[in-house]
This record gives C-alpha cells, sequence and structure tokens, in this order.
C-alpha cells in the first residue's frame, strides 16, 4: 500500500475508535499526534538521505487535542524560578520558547539566516523535508518580532558558538541539529526547580501566548506573533476573569454621573 495522507487520516480514525490504551484507557487524540509526529520525522530523514523524493505526508493534519490535559501558562516567578535552573544546551531554547512562542519543530530547524539581529526578527520559513505547522491550505510563515533583551541574549549565544560548522541556531546535548523530544528536558527542568503542574513544552508557548496578550491587550498583534489563522484560537490564551471583565465595564460612563456625583 502506498503511504500518502488518506492512508494516515483513516489510521487516525482506526486508533480512536479502539480502547487499548495504556491501562485499558481510550488512546486519546494526543497520543495518535504522538505517533503520527514520530512517523513524520522518520520520513523526513529519509528524505534528507535521499530515500524519498519528499515527505510523502506532508499534508496531514494533526488532531485538536481537546482531550488533552489542560495546558496553563506559567507564573512570572515560575519563568523566573525555571531561567534560574537552566543551563547548558536547553537555556537558550528555553529563553527562545518563552520570549516567542515558537513551537518545538519551529525552534529545531531555525537557522542564523532566519534571524535578523539588527532589525529584532525571527523568520519561520519552510526548510527541505520541513514545513511549518499548517492549517487548511496555508503553510503559517511568518515573521515573529523579537525584544531587544532577546536580541541580545541570541547575539551573545552566537558569539559563544562559533565552533558549529552548521547555520543552526540550536544544537543538542551531543552537538547537531536538536531532535524531537524537547518536553523530557522540560519536564526535568520543571521538576528540578520544583515547578508542578506543567506536562508539556507546549505550556512555555501558552505562558508566551497568555503574557504578550495581557501586556500589549491586542489580539491582532498576538495573532500574528504565534501564527494563528484563526482569532479564536487566539482567544483562548486571553484572561477573560470576573475580575478583569468587571474592571472593563467600571470604565464606561456615558456621562449619567456615575462616576462621580
Amino acid at each position: 500500500m502506498q503511504l500518502r495522507p488518506a492512508v494516515i487520516e483513516e489510521y487516525q480514525r482506526f486508533r480512536l475508535s479502539e480502547h487499548t490504551g495504556n491501562g485499558g484507557r481510550p488512546v486519546t487524540k494526543r497520543t495518535v499526534n504522538i505517533e503520527v509526529s514520530s512517523l513524520k520525522t522518520f520520513l523526513n530523514q529519509a528524505a534528507k538521505w535521499d530515500l524519498l523524493s519528499s515527505n510523502p505526508l506532508r499534508g496531514v493534519e494533526y488532531l485538536k487535542e481537546d482531550d488533552s490535559r489542560l495546558i496553563r501558562a506559567l507564573t512570572e516567578k515560575e519563568v523566573g524560578i525555571l531561567l534560574e535552573n537552566a543551563n547548558g544546551w536547553f537555556r537558550p531554547v528555553l529563553v527562545t520558547a518563552v520570549l516567542t512562542g515558537l513551537r518545538e519543530g519551529e525552534l529545531i530547524h531555525l537557522e542564523w539566516k532566519d534571524v535578523d539581529l539588527d532589525g529584532r526578527m525571527i523568520r519561520i520559513r519552510r526548510k527541505p523535508g520541513w514545513l511549518p505547522k499548517s492549517s487548511g491550505r496555508g503553510i503559517r510563515e511568518r515573521d515573529v518580532a523579537i525584544s531587544s533583551e532577546l536580541a541580545e541574549f541570541l547575539r551573545d549565544h552566537k558569539e559563544r558558538n562559533t565552533d558549529y560548522e552548521d547555520d543552526w541556531v540550536f544544537h543538542g546535548k551531543e552537538g547537531g541539529q536538536l531532535r524531537p523530544g524537547l518536553r523530557r528536558a522540560f519536564i526535568r527542568l520543571t521538576r528540578k526547580a520544583g515547578v508542578t503542574g506543567v506536562t508539556q513544552f507546549h505550556a512555555l508557548r501558552h505562558t508566551y501566548a497568555t503574557h504578550l496578550i495581557k501586556a500589549c491587550k491586542d489580539l491582532a498583534v498576538a495573532q500574528a506573533q504565534l501564527g494563528h489563522t484563526d482569532i479564536r484560537t487566539t482567544m483562548k490564551y486571553s484572561d477573560m476573569s470576573a475580575e478583569r471583565k468587571q474592571k472593563a465595564v467600571e470604565m464606561l460612563d456615558y456621562g449619567t454621573g456615575s462616576h462621580g456625583k
């Protein structure tokens, strides 16, 4: 059977119909996504080795993980604790992730040619054997503005890592391009730092999105930074607490005198 997106989509439906997950529990969408992601990784490597002309699963969409555990945003204090405890190869990855909201794949495939330190911009672009996360027909190439703080951090990181002959911004523990599975290093760090209730690397993207929206109060800016095609996805990161809504309505005054008479 020829491996193509339709076959994988059928596999996704089949796996979700099973009830043979760990402990006899139903198979979750997250589990299926991990399986498909692993297969994509293998096929990407095969394409790099010229065993395939291209990855036949390039157009396969991941399942929306509405059955996964809720991902929470880290507090500013928790981010500070993690940064204090991070070191080695993972520290620059952590700093960049929490200050840009880049996805794991975007961090792994980031090259210095994509980073404009003077213009303070990171460009997410397709690479041979890898495409940015897509939605519908479009490929989510985008420009991500970065702070002067991060630009200086990356400049220093580049100057301290001149021994590598490749153009990758980040390298793994053994050198060479980062590999999928940053979650493991992240979870080890959270345990070491005593930060609880965090189970996914995606929590760093959630943290960035939540605090960015709080800071700029501009969903359109956040949408562009995160690469969302649907503003409703961005709105999920917005803190619509009762306290915030109450403060908003207290600001209304149509000349009724309710604010001072």
